[in-house]
C-alpha cells in the first residue's frame, strides 16, 4: 500500500498530518509540510523539528504488503518538557466507513464487532493491563470500494485508538485515525535529550472481512519472533483451585507423566504466611509451610522431575496484597495500595530477586505470571509508559538469566494478550473459561491478532456417570467440559469437537486427570502422541477464517510455503446439511486428501464441501502437498 495514502489530506488542523501532539512546548497538529524525508529500499522516515522537539515517523515495508510504523518524540531542549497529548495520526480519503474493534473482559475475552463510523469510535485500555476492556486492534472498511485497512497496535503504555469522521469546511468527509498514549490525565515529563517511543503500529490493507488478513500478520510475526516450542502442560488450578493436597497432586503428576505431558505446574495457593490465606499474601513468594504442601514443595518438584517432566509455579509479581510482608516491609514501592511500582528500579529489582530465588530453589523451568489487579489512571500522569518500560526490562532480564525458562502470560485471563507481550512470552492462558464452545469463539477472535501457537488450549473435563442412552437400555459414562471458570456450568461435546479445539497451540490439561476413566486415559494418551507429531506444523502455521457464524466456525491453518494445510470445521447447532469452503493453497500444486490426490486449483475455485453436517461435531481435513 502507498504510505502517502495514509496522510495525504491538506494542512487542516485536527485532520491532516502525521501527528497530534501537544505540551508545554506548544501544539503540533495539521502539518504535512516541513518534514525531512529519508528513503531506503524498504523504508521512508519523516522527521519534523519544531519548538525544541523532534518527531519522527518511520514506515518500514514488510513482506505481503504489511507496513510497520515506528514513531518517536525527542526533547531537543536543555530542560524537561511536559507532554499532554502524544498520538500518531493516519488520515484517509473521505467516504462511508465501518469500524471493527474488540471488547475484552473476564471470561468474555476478545469479542469483535463492526459498527458504522457516524462520528467517532474509540478503543482504549483501562489502566495498566493492555487488553483490559479493549484489544489493541482497529479496522476500517471503506464501504464504497470494499478495502479494509487493519491496524495492530504494539502497546507500551495505556493506549488509545480512535477513528473519527469529520467534515471540512462542513461539506467534505475526512477520516482520521489516531493511536498513542491514553490522553486522560496525561502529563508525561520528558527529560532533556530523552526519546519517547510511541506504540508501534503494524498495518495492512485487505478485502478479507472474515480474517482481516490475520494470516499475513501471523507470518510476519513468526518470521521475526519464531516460536520456541509448543509443549504439553498440566496446571493444577482447575483441579481443585487453591485447595491443595499433596497426595492428590502427586496422583495428578503420576498420571500426567504416564499420558506424555511435559510440564507440571502448581498454580496459586502454594505460597504465603503461616496461618493466613494465600490471597492475602500475594507478593510473598515463599512457601506456606503450614498450609498447601506443608513444606514439601521442593520434594514435589524433585518427584515431578523424577517422572520425566519439568516443574513450574504460579506468581503474580506486579501485585502485593496490603497484608503481605512484601507490602508492609517496603513502603514507597507501590502505586496505590498493592500495585508494585515497576517504574522504580528498587521495587523491580526486589521482585526480580524474589522470583529468581524461587526459580533457583525449586529448579523451575516454567513460570506462569498472572496479574489480577489494575488501576484506571496512572497517578504519575505518564500513561503507565514508565511502568511498562520497567515491566519489559523485568521480563527481558529474567529471560536473559534463564534462557530456557518457559513463560506463560495470564492477566485475569486475557487482559494482556497482544503482540508486544507476544515478543516476551512463550504463550498465553486463553481465558478462565476453558470450555470448548466459548473457547473456540475466543480462539477465532484471538487469531485475528495473534498466531495460533501463542494461544494455549486447555482441556477441563470430568466424567459423568449414569447418563441415559436414547438408543439402548443402558446408562452411559460421558466426559463433560467445564464451560466457565468455576465448574458451575458443564457441557457435553462430541470428542471430535473437543479434540479439534485443543489442537493448534500449546496443549494443556487442568482437571482431575487421575480420575479419568481408564478408556479415556488411553484416548488421551493417543491424542497427546498425535498432537506431538503435528505440533511443529502448528508452531509455524498461519491461520485464517473460512467461516465464522454463531453456529459454524471453520479455521484453516497452513504453512508459509503451503506445503500443508489443516482445516478445522466446528458445528454447534446447524440448520443445513452442507457447506462449501474455499481454502488457501499453492495454486498449481497437487495435494493428498483422504488418500487421494486433488488439484489445488480445483479446491481454490470450486471449494471443498462438507456434507452430512452433524450438530456438536468437528471435522478435520489434512492436506499435504505431493
Amino acid at each position: 500500500m502507498k504510505i502517502e495514502n495514509c496522510f495525504k489530506t491538506n494542512n487542516i488542523d485536527g485532520i491532516a498530518g502525521l501527528f497530534s501532539v501537544s505540551g508545554d512546548f506548544g501544539v503540533i497538529d495539521g502539518l504535512n509540510t516541513g518534514y525531512k524525508v529519508a528513503k531506503t529500499d524498504n523504508s521512508v522516515c519523516y522527521t519534523l523539528t519544531t519548538n525544541s522537539v523532534e518527531l519522527k515517523a518511520e514506515f518500514v515495508y514488510q513482506n505481503d504488503g504489511l507496513v510497520l510504523r515506528k514513531d518517536t518524540f525527542k526533547n531537543l531542549s536543555n530542560e524537561p518538557v511536559t507532554v499532554y497529548r502524544l498520538f500518531s495520526r493516519f488520515a484517509f480519503e473521505g467516504g462511508e466507513y465501518d469500524v471493527y474493534t474488540q471488547t475484552n473482559g473476564w471470561q468474555r475475552e476478545c469479542k469483535g464487532r463492526w459498527q458504522t463510523l457516524s462520528t467517532q469510535v474509540v478503543a482504549s485500555s483501562l489502566g495498566v493491563r493492555t487488553c483490559d476492556s479493549a484489544s489493541p486492534i482497529m479496522a476500517l472498511k471503506n464501504k464504497q470500494n470494499g478495502r479494509i485497512t487493519v491496524m495492530h497496535l504494539f502497546p507500551n503504555c495505556q493506549w488509545n485508538m480512535s477513528a473519527r469522521r469529520r467534515f471540512f469546511p462542513g461539506t467534505r468527509d475526512y477520516i482520521t485515525v489516531e493511536t498513542g498514549i491514553e490522553p486522560s490525565g496525561l502529563a508525561l515529563k520528558v527529560d532533556a535529550g530523552e526519546t519517547i517511543y510511541l506504540p508501534e503500529v503494524l498495518f495492512l490493507q485487505t478485502e478479507d472481512a472474515l480474517s482481516l488478513g490475520c494470516d499475513l500478520v501471523h507470518k510476519y510475526f513468526l518470521q521475526n519472533y519464531p516460536q520456541r516450542e509448543v509443549p504439553v502442560i498440566y496446571n493444577t488450578w482447575l483441579l481443585n483451585f487453591d485447595h491443595i493436597n499433596y497426595e492428590n497432586i502427586v496422583r495428578q503428576a503420576e498420571t500426567a507423566a504416564g499420558l506424555g505431558m511435559e510440564y507440571f505446574v502448581v498454580d496459586a495457593g502454594w505460597f504465603g504466611q503461616d496461618g493466613k490465606p494465600w490471597s492475602e499474601c500475594v507478593g510473598d513468594w515463599v512457601e506456606n509451610t503450614a498450609g498447601a504442601f506443608k513444606g514439601r514443595l521442593k520434594e514435589l518438584g524433585d518427584y515431578v522431575r523424577s517422572l520425566g517432566m519439568k516443574f513450574g509455579l504460579w506468581f503474580e509479581p506486579e501485585r502485593a496484597f496490603p497484608e503481605s510482608n512484601a507490602n508492609k516491609n517496603n513502603p514507597g514501592e507501590f502505586v496505590g495500595d498493592r500495585l508494585t511500582d515497576f517504574a522504580s528500579d528498587k521495587a523491580r529489582e526486589r521482585v526480580f530477586n524474589d522470583i529468581c530465588s524461587a526459580i533457583d530453589k525449586y529448579d523451575l523451568k516454567y513460570v506462569k505470571f498472572d496479574f489480577n489487579w489494575t488501576i484506571a489512571e496512572d497517578p504519575t500522569h505518564s500513561g503507565f509508559y514508565r511502568y511498562m518500560q520497567g515491566n519489559f526490562k523485568f521480563i527481558k532480564d529474567l529471560k536473559e538469566k534463564y534462557p530456557d525458562l518457559y513463560l506463560t502470560n495470564c492477566a485475569s485471563g486475557g487482559m494482556r494478550m497482544e503482540l508486544e507481550q507476544s515478543k516476551l512470552y512463550d504463550s498465553f492462558w486463553l481465558s478462565d473459561n476453558q470450555g470448548p464452545y466459548d473457547g473456540i469463539r475466543i480462539v477465532r477472535d484471538y487469531l485475528k491478532r495473534l498466531p495460533s501457537c501463542k494461544i494455549e488450549r486447555w482441556n477441563v473435563q470430568t466424567a459423568i456417570q449414569g447418563v441415559p442412552n436414547l438408543y439402548k437400555d443402558e446408562k452411559l459414562e460421558l466426559m463433560m467440559s467445564c464451560n466457565n471458570a468455576t465448574w458451575e456450568f458443564l457441557i457435553g461435546v462430541d470428542p471430535t469437537f473437543n479434540l479439534a479445539f485443543l489442537t493448534g497451540g500449546p496443549l494443556g490439561y487442568s482437571c482431575d486427570i487421575a480420575s479419568f476413566p481408564t478408556w479415556y486415559k488411553e484416548k488421551t494418551k493417543e491424542f497427546i502422541k498425535l498432537y506431538k507429531e503435528n505440533r511443529n506444523f502448528f508452531a509455524v502455521a498461519c491461520a485464517k477464517m473460512l467461516c465464522e457464524t454463531e453456529s459454524i466456525t471453520v479455521i484453516e491453518y497452513y504453512s508459509s510455503n503451503y506445503d500443508r494445510a489443516i482445516i478445522q470445521f466446528f458445528a454447534k447447532c446447524v440448520d443445513q446439511d452442507e457447506l462449501t469452503v474455499y481454502p488457501s493453497l499453492d495454486s498449481g500444486a497437487t495435494y493428498l486428501l483422504n488418500g487421494e490426490e486433488v488439484l489445488a486449483n480445483d479446491l481454490i475455485e470450486d471449494g471443498y464441501t462438507f456434507k452430512d453436517i452433524k450438530d456438536n461435531y468437528a471435522y478435520v481435513l489434512d492436506l499435504k502437498k505431493v
